[in-house]
């Protein structure tokens, strides 16, 4: 008890000295770094091309593989990034309630959300940019509406149904976007 309470009260002194010796680059080590640093992490994009997400989306998609190499190994992480304007995003599952503007802003404002069937091309969009991580909440995707009000079901929080609200006017013109943990 005695060397974790001292650990305790060390490890805020280590951080922070550690904090204090780092600084800004100098132009000189900026250009050296920006040379070299594909010598330590590569990024490979890939243009997403599925017909749903070209469809639902204006934004241009790309699946990323960061590698990053190091003398033990390379250790590679995946993400989704969308080029909205002349803006890079990373697209990342919704971790809570609210509004997403962001993702309303990335939809092709032509495609409209009036019947079933659009409503299969945009979960079909969806399993590509949004994709389910585990098998169970895959055994729960579904959509429905109730009047203009459609729930896509990404999977589940707690016991209950998580995923997007996508609000329509009557002519199926998505007008805004959320996410919500607890789906009715």
């Amino acid at each position: 008890m005695r060397r974790f309470l001292m650990l305790t009260l060390l490890f805020p002194l280590c951080a922070g000295s550690v904090q204090v010796a780092a600084q800004a680059l100098t132009p000189a080590d900026r250009t050296f770094f920006d040379q070299h640093i594909s010598q330590l992490v590569t990024i490979q994009p890939r243009l997403l091309t599925a017909p749903a997400v070209l469809k639902v989306f204006s934004a241009t998609f790309y699946d990323v593989t960061v590698a990053i190499h190091g003398s033990s190994g390379t250790e590679t992480s995946k993400l989704i990034a969308a080029r909205a304007g002349s803006r890079l995003l990373s697209v990342e599952p919704p971790g809570s309630d609210g509004s997403l503007p962001d993702v309303l802003a990335l939809l092709n404002h032509s495609f409209t959300l009036a019947t079933d069937a659009d409503a299969r091309v945009l979960q079909q969009a969806l399993d590509v940019v949004y994709p389910i991580s585990s098998m169970d909440d895959t055994k729960a995707e579904a959509f429905s509406h109730t009047g203009h009000a459609w729930t896509f079901v990404r999977g589940s929080f707690f016991g209950k149904h998580a995923g997007f609200v996508f609000d329509t006017a009557p002519d199926g013109t998505i007008t805004s976007v959320s996410y919500s943990l607890k789906l009715p």
